[in-house]
């Protein structure tokens, strides 16, 4: 039996490899069109995950009876599935709002993921959502609302006037929607895997979601990048995008695998990882103010996990 910890670690590492997206995906958002970027960063993905599986001969079953077994469709379905929800339709909407928000705004936002998974882990899969989670879940929220209070999202007019100072921009509530929206099919993304119910190798996943996704995309990329001065593309923007790509399969990997082991509703809980680390990381790489509101919302974010998983450990003791 796998260590819950272990599955633990895998849940928080997938989480500050999609905040190093969020950040990557802010910075190359002035240099290339959106869709050639997540389809380029997806293909690259999706070959690194062949090449490994075919060096290491990897099957696509994780049941040891089953082991040379073809995939059935209905796994199939729910890879694909994972494709365009935790793929595509996740990228987009974050890309996109990413435009209108900041990374900091945006990590703040994404912290409302706990709550939507587990909602929609109770709807769909049935799972019961223990008085602990709740309680995590609620102080996730409250870090939520005070990280929000010194976003520089919230504050885009401030200097102008003293009472809009507290109000978000038009245009930084527009991106937060979107991004909000994105936690949706993120969020869908968990509960295929679930469905899966280890049938599937993390890796051999983590490869048809990533193709998937490459395919849906490929046709926009190709028009996007059809008017794209590929002159200014540089070695330098390449290596940045084949660093996101590595973010982008620890996520997919370990993301998929620690589900395996862990209740959707408990892997929610980790999504408070995120908010944090992309907070951190704009403010060491994109030069994002830091303020003390960002600080307390951290520290009610990570009280949230240690509550919320509490229970869970007091049974293995």
């Amino acid at each position: 039996m796998r260590k819950p910890i272990l599955s633990y670690i895998d849940l928080t590492v997938a989480q500050v490899g999609i905040a190093m997206n969020v950040i990557i995906g802010k910075y190359l958002l002035d240099f290339m069109p959106i869709y050639l970027y997540v389809c380029m960063r997806f293909i690259l993905t999706t070959l690194f995950f062949a090449a490994i599986i075919h060096i290491y001969r990897i099957q696509a079953s994780a049941l040891p009876e089953n082991m040379h077994a073809p995939v059935s469709r209905r796994d199939m379905r729910l890879m694909i599935g994972q494709g365009l929800t935790g793929g595509f339709l996740f990228n987009v909407l974050m890309l996109y709002g990413l435009m209108y928000t900041t990374a900091t705004s945006a990590g703040i936002v994404t912290s409302s993921f706990p709550a939507v998974l587990a909602i929609i882990s109770f709807w769909l899969l049935g799972e019961q959502i223990s008085r602990n989670k709740k309680i995590g879940i609620a102080l996730a929220v409250i870090g939520i609302l005070i990280l929000s209070l010194g976003s520089e999202g919230a504050h885009g007019a401030a200097g102008k006037n003293a009472v809009l100072s507290v109000m978000p921009s038009l245009s930084g509530v527009f991106g937060d929607s979107l991004v909000f929206l994105a936690m949706i099919p993120e969020a869908l993304y968990s509960i295929f895997a679930k469905l899966m119910n280890g049938r599937i190798k993390p890796l051999y996943a983590a490869f048809i979601a990533n193709l998937s996704a490459a395919v849906m995309l490929l046709p926009l990329a190709i028009y996007s990048g059809w008017s794209y001065d590929w002159a200014s593309f540089t070695p330098f923007l390449f290596g940045v995008v084949a660093l996101a790509a590595v973010f982008s399969g620890l996520f997919y990997a370990l993301w998929f695998r620690a589900l395996c082991y862990v209740p959707a509703s408990t892997a929610a809980l980790f999504g408070g990882v995120l908010p944090v680390a992309t907070a951190l990381a704009a403010m060491l790489i994109l030069h994002e103010s830091f303020t003390v509101y960002a600080a307390v919302g951290m520290i009610f974010v990570l009280a949230s996990l240690y509550i919320g998983t509490r229970r869970q450990n007091a049974r293995i003791i």
